[in-house]
């Protein structure tokens, strides 16, 4: 039986939690923050099973550094201070569902974020008994020019 698991935290530059330290995390990859010039080098590949970004229509192809990156320059741009870059959710996957219905319910799950870019990995503790998703989903609407200030 599926056990119900969603939390979700806000992510800033201003306290700490840059968006690009969080996709390193949760991609098991290496991305330089701009922002600092830190590599941000969270390698723990052996938890990630997937990973992928979705991305609103029209908006080209971008890799994660840069999508985030992009983000976090937005965010400086718009004024800083305490306002978020993007929310980071984490959220249990049935381990009923086989790794096509995980995916699917990961897709599924950005899709309620149409205009947002939403950086997304399933992880896993190695024995097939924890399968979960990080969605890191950008605070502001992502258009193929950038991202889009709020006005």
């Amino acid at each position: 039986m599926a056990i119900f698991h969603l939390n979700y935290r806000g992510c800033s530059p201003a306290t700490g939690a840059g968006a690009v330290r969080k996709a390193a995390y949760q991609s098991g990859q290496a991305l330089v923050e701009e922002r600092t010039g830190q590599v941000c080098d969270y390698a723990r590949k052996e938890r990630v099973v997937e990973e992928g970004l979705s991305l609103p229509g029209g908006v080209p192809p971008i890799g994660r550094g840069e999508l985030w990156n992009g983000a976090e320059r937005a965010w400086a741009e718009g004024g800083g201070g305490n306002e978020l870059v993007a929310l980071r959710y984490e959220f249990a996957l049935p381990i009923e569902l086989d790794a096509d219905g995980r995916r699917a319910c990961v897709r599924d799950f950005c899709g309620m974020f149409p205009a947002k870019a939403c950086d997304w990995a399933i992880h896993d503790d190695g024995r097939g008994g924890n399968p979960h998703a990080h969605v890191l989903v950008s605070a502001l609407d992502l258009g193929a020019q950038g991202f889009i200030q709020r006005t």
